[in-house]
């Protein structure tokens, strides 16, 4: 759990010392060595020992970049591929309109256990994926706490206040799908880890 809390820092922080491979890695080391302090003690601890064994095994092709979806709500966020994803609210918007693409805010944040769920188990969803491609996505971390602009408030709090203020919500995750001028076009959707529910709501 500690390398957990640590990954949240790294990422709202911008440090990058802990990426997602590393911090997968490390858990790995952590589990083939409680097995072999768990395989010397009763049968009860054998049996343990070979449960660790099995989920480090089973951990493994993350380092690759398999989504182990047991570890999603822990581990560092996938990265998105195959679309464009903006982080900037007003950058994206200005796409949008350039392009005349309709939007998707996903307000979501390092530290949220939900949103690492919804993203291995919705967003990474190949129907959901392609759907997507037919928006412009615009993340807003509002954990984030890198100053980018220079103006005396964090990335998260810019964001966090965009979702109060425009959207009356303080909870992630958190979707608002918009037209290319910026309208909201449907009512918000937060948490499901229902592939179906989501595309409904991109279709409605």
């Amino acid at each position: 759990m500690s390398l957990k809390f640590l990954s949240v820092a790294d990422m709202a922080y911008g440090w990058g010392i802990l990426p997602r491979w590393l911090f997968i890695a490390l858990w790995i080391v952590c589990f083939v060595a409680l097995g072999i302090y768990l395989i010397r003690k009763s049968w009860v601890g054998k049996v343990l020992a070979l449960a660790a064994w099995a989920f480090a095994a089973y951990l493994v092709p993350g380092i690759w970049g398999a989504p182990v979806k047991a570890i999603a709500a822990f581990a560092p966020p996938l990265p998105v591929e195959g679309r464009e994803v903006f982080y900037d609210y007003e950058e994206g918007l200005a796409y949008a309109r350039q392009e005349n693409k309709p939007v998707i805010l996903d307000f979501t944040g390092y530290g949220c256990v939900n949103c690492r769920k919804m993203e291995a188990y919705v967003l990474s969803n190949e129907q959901v994926h392609q759907r997507l491609k037919d928006f412009v996505v615009i993340s807003l971390y509002v954990d984030d706490k890198i100053d980018r602009d220079g103006d005396g408030e964090s990335e998260g709090d810019e964001n966090s206040r965009i979702q109060r203020e425009k959207y009356g919500s303080n909870a992630q995750p958190f979707f608002v799908r918009l037209d290319a001028n910026g309208s909201t076009v449907a009512t918000p959707i937060a948490f499901t880890t229902d592939p179906k529910e989501f595309l409904e709501w991109l279709e409605d």
